[in-house]
């Protein structure tokens, strides 16, 4: 069922869906994901902002595709 969400209003706007440095896959973008601690979600997340920036610019604003990424990397952790 799980995949029948949209995104929340709790954090996905602040994460993904409203968040530019996530919206816009560049060089530069990716340098400032990782060289900065503000990359609009106030935490230092590298790699998960990688992630979400790639599942965006390849999918776009799909809830499932983030939500299908969270529970595949929760069945290999």
């Amino acid at each position: 069922p799980a995949l029948d969400n949209q995104f929340t209003k709790w954090d996905d706007n602040k994460y993904i869906t409203s968040n530019y440095y996530v919206q816009e896959l560049s060089a530069a973008s990716v340098k400032r994901l990782f060289t900065t601690l503000d990359n609009g979600v106030h935490h230092y997340l590298p790699l998960t902002s990688l992630s979400w920036a790639l599942e965006y610019h390849y999918f776009g604003a799909d809830p499932k595709v983030f939500i299908r990424h969270n529970i595949f990397m929760g069945t290999i952790s």
